[in-house]
């Protein structure tokens, strides 16, 4: 479930910080358009139709000095999220499938003039075991523009099955 009516009516670059949560793991996507996008809820609820588009990525990339990896799927990979074509290979591209999935189970935020605090868990699962991560992270919004202020990463549960 999609609930952006909890956040200011000027939603601005929170929309630009919800975007980037919806590329890089999924939020309610299934299936695909006739381009291979995945439909996802909250990429559509922020306007961007399907997940990955050019107007998302877009998005994402005029919005942030720094991208941060929100993704386990980062894990193995030691490209900067700054590398040409490093958005659109961390974009999660994946209907919730039985077998493969990277779902934000629930994200909240919390607005304080400039600041923006951001509570998300993510649910991962995939033929190498499942787990779960809470994301704690503060942004600063200025002028249309997101900053990482501190953020940090919570292992909540983890069964593996080999490398992830």
């Amino acid at each position: 479930m999609v609930r952006l009516d909890r956040l200011p009516a000027e939603l601005g670059a929170v929309r630009s910080l919800l975007a980037l949560y919806s590329l890089e793991n999924g939020a309610g996507c299934e299936g695909k358009d006739e381009s291979g996008l995945v439909r996802c809820k909250l990429t559509a609820a922020l306007g961007l139709g399907v997940n990955c588009s050019t107007d998302h990525i877009n998005l994402v990339r005029q919005s942030f000095d720094s991208i941060p990896k929100l993704s386990p799927r980062w894990n193995e990979r030691d490209a900067s999220t700054d590398s040409p074509g490093a958005l659109e290979n961390l974009c999660y591209r994946q209907p919730d499938t039985a077998s493969w999935q990277n779902v934000w189970e629930i994200i909240r935020v919390g607005t304080y003039g400039e600041i923006v605090k951001v509570d998300a868990i993510l649910a991962w699962g995939s033929q190498y075991g499942h787990g779960r991560i809470r994301y704690e992270h503060t942004y600063k919004l200025a002028q249309g523009r997101v900053q990482v202020l501190s953020g940090k990463e919570i292992e909540l549960s983890r069964s593996s099955k080999g490398a992830f």
